[in-house]
């Protein structure tokens, strides 16, 4: 099956006896996950870094201070797994 609608891929997965390859944030889509299992790929072990650019300047403007102390802190990747390992009724 061909698609550009991840709904359509989903009611797929949903409804029949098939699979597919999604990043694993692609579980957050909906809540239900009932009858469905996601098996991770190991290897190879894939990771991007992202990156946040400002100016060079002292001071920062205070919305880009505040931007950088907020992504400074943040953990997207852990936060992203808590929410995929909640029970799916706790999405809802």
């Amino acid at each position: 099956m061909e698609t550009n609608s991840l709904v359509t891929l989903w009611a797929h997965l949903r409804v029949g006896h098939w699979s597919s390859v999604v990043p694993h944030t692609f579980q957050l889509l909906l809540a239900d996950r009932d009858g469905l299992a996601a098996i991770p790929l190991t290897d190879p072990d894939v990771s991007h870094t992202i990156g946040i650019v400002a100016s060079d300047r002292d001071p920062l403007p205070p919305v880009a201070s505040a931007l950088l102390e907020v992504a400074r802190s943040l953990d997207v990747g852990r936060a992203i797994d808590n929410l995929i390992d909640r029970p799916a009724a706790g999405l809802c």
